[in-house]
């Protein structure tokens, strides 16, 4: 067995250290997303981001858990269209319509208060908005706001002062 030196040690270390430092107080996916859910302060952990190409739909989803089955979620979509995400003219906001003419809304949310919740154990969306503020198209990065009102039955849930940086995509 080979024995590790004191500089294979050193680098080692250094690499150790470097890596974790790329990521936010140990959280998985790059960039931040953070928000109010009922004046309670919101720190995601775990950050997902898809662009599909067949849809021209973003969708975020977030954990405040050590994984994405764990802790509060909260998940979002903008239906870009055919333009694809925009990246001239920012910011641009996408409201949530409950237009019967438009039978996908520009944008959407749900949050759970356990992440494994599903169906109707989600608070859906009922009004709220996605603002784009920088878009990064060919590095796939995307920071912007969110505000949602959600709704299960007669309770309400305010996600209020939400923020995403840097958020990086993949794209379908």
């Amino acid at each position: 067995m080979k024995k590790i030196n004191l500089l294979q040690l050193l680098a080692l270390l250094v690499i150790f250290f470097a890596v974790n430092s790329c990521s936010k107080e140990g959280s998985i996916g790059v960039g931040a997303l953070t928000a109010k859910i009922h004046d309670q302060s919101y720190s995601s952990f775990i950050r997902q981001s898809n662009y599909s190409n067949a849809t021209g739909i973003l969708t975020i989803v977030s954990t405040d858990g050590t994984d994405i089955n764990t802790g509060q979620k909260v998940a979002f979509y903008v239906n870009c269209g055919s333009q694809g995400i925009p990246d001239k003219n920012l910011p641009q906001t996408y409201t949530l319509t409950t237009n019967a003419a438009t039978p996908l809304n520009q944008c959407g949310a749900y949050y759970a208060q356990m992440a494994t919740q599903t169906g109707a154990d989600l608070y859906t969306s009922t009004e709220g908005n996605v603002t784009f503020t920088t878009v990064d198209n060919p590095n796939r990065r995307v920071s912007g706001t969110f505000q949602f009102t959600v709704k299960k039955g007669t309770d309400y849930i305010i996600i209020s002062e939400g923020s995403f940086t840097n958020l990086l995509y993949t794209m379908e």
